[in-house]
């Protein structure tokens, strides 16, 4: 059944997908998107910055659950798709288990730590971590179901990592005065 919906998506399997799918995809890869949008909050001091560090913890705890989860379930083949121009448009080649998506566990996490820490970053990201779970399943290289779980992980990765101390605080006293003026 899930093959018939990856084969009637909509999205012509004739055909690579766009080149900012492509771009998003590779840059979610090893979570090197989320980084870098972390890096350019942190800058400013506060939420922001706050947001960011959630952010980047909830990454880091689902990239690890989502792997692990990979390699203690059975092994779930990818859709059978080497030979088409979406798959082959891809500069990588995964060979690992589907299930579940990595791409998309890292784009919930990342997307909910910040909407938990400050709603309207999540908002304002929610679009990339779309375009990168829509990327997975149009590419061919994870199955919708493998998306969908992916998802669902990293938002209850976020959740639950919200109840970590942050690693830096912003107290008071001429430490933090310091830490201030200079981030």
């Amino acid at each position: 059944m899930e093959s018939a919906v990856v084969r009637e998506s909509g999205a012509p399997s004739g055909r690579a997908p766009c080149w900012w799918v492509i771009a998003t995809s590779t840059a979610a890869r090893g979570s090197v998107l989320w980084l870098v949008i972390a890096a350019g909050l942190a800058v400013r001091a506060g939420v922001s910055r706050r947001a960011a560090v959630r952010g980047v913890t909830a990454v880091a705890v689902a990239s690890v659950a989502s792997h692990l989860l990979g390699w203690l379930l059975p092994y779930r083949p990818r859709p059978r798709a080497g030979h088409l121009p979406a798959r082959q448009a891809l500069p990588e080649r995964p060979d690992s288990s589907s299930f579940p998506s990595a791409h998309a566990t890292s784009a919930a996490a990342f997307t909910t730590a910040l909407g938990l820490e400050k709603p309207v970053l999540g908002v304002v990201v929610a679009p990339v971590a779309v375009v990168v779970a829509y990327s997975r399943v149009r590419t061919r290289v994870h199955w919708p179901t493998d998306v969908l779980a992916g998802v669902v992980l990293g938002g209850i990765v976020a959740t639950l990592t919200r109840r970590l101390p942050l690693v830096f605080s912003s107290g008071s006293g001429r430490r933090s005065r310091l830490r201030r003026r200079w981030f």
